[in-house]
């Protein structure tokens, strides 16, 4: 999005931008369960989304050795978003009844803006708003701050790929996922993942291994989790590189994968 400074004119109730720019009413964003921001009259002037994360690096001086050594602790750091927005009228409501719903949604929740369509990302609200009121208290901007996993989530790796017979699974991002793994049937068998292998040891109709939070449990529908974990063995729970061979054997009839591909 195009950097657009927000110096205001008035026509009738229509907001002008300098240069003859108008708040487009396409730009928003939305957080976690919340409405987007839209619904609070609030529209987006400007989005600070593309740097590019810190890979956390440690660096140790040797004495008697030229240079540093590097321990690569084999993760990247956290990313600052920061969102220009501005409300064009009622600002005092509109703003308070945001602030509200932003408040109540604490801990990392799922964001989204109206320039990057295909992903999304995981954020925490940072607070800290200080905004610039006009036109009497009737209209005004401000930033908005989240603290970012690293990650940017492709949401077509949110769509579960069903396979009914072995095959294989491919995307074509160069960063390693931590997939969730549907196994259906009965008895006992193996799940092999690429160059790693999940033992079921027991299973009546279903178990799913969600390698993002090393667990293993049966959810049919919206029902409860039921703690599968004593029912598999597995050295290491399942990645998605590239493209990953899925295959396995005994009474396992089927499998449906959710990637959640991602990229930086």
């Amino acid at each position: 999005m195009t950097k657009r400074d927000v110096n205001w004119k008035f026509n009738g109730d229509e907001v002008i931008l300098d240069e003859g720019n108008r708040v487009r009413p396409s730009d928003y964003f939305s957080f976690g369960k919340m409405e987007d921001s839209r619904y609070y009259n609030i529209f987006l002037t400007d989005m600070q989304v593309f740097g590019f994360p810190e890979r956390d690096l440690e660096t140790v001086s040797v004495p008697g050795r030229n240079g540093d050594m590097l321990i690569d602790h084999g993760r990247w750091k956290n990313v600052e978003l920061v969102y220009s927005c501005a409300i064009t009228h009622d600002f005092q409501d509109n703003y308070c009844r945001f602030l509200r719903a932003m408040q109540e949604n604490t801990g990392y929740r799922r964001l989204e803006d109206s320039e990057s369509k295909a992903i999304f990302r995981m954020g925490v609200f940072i607070g800290d708003i200080q905004p610039k009121v006009v036109r009497k208290g009737c209209a005004g901007t401000f930033d908005v701050k989240f603290n970012c996993k690293p990650q940017k989530f492709y949401k077509d790796g949110e769509a579960a790929q069903k396979l009914s017979s072995p095959g294989n699974v491919w995307c074509d991002s160069p960063y390693p996922s931590l997939p969730k793994i549907t196994v259906y049937g009965s008895g006992t068998g193996n799940l092999y993942v690429g160059d790693r292998t999940v033992q079921i040891l027991a299973m009546t109709d279903q178990i799913t291994i969600d390698s993002e939070l090393q667990d293993a449990y049966r959810q049919v529908a919206d029902g409860p989790a039921e703690n599968k974990n004593r029912d598999i063995s597995a050295r290491e729970f399942p990645v998605l590189q590239g493209r990953t061979e899925v295959r396995w054997d005994g009474g396992i009839e089927r499998v449906e994968i959710i990637p959640r591909w991602w990229t930086l």
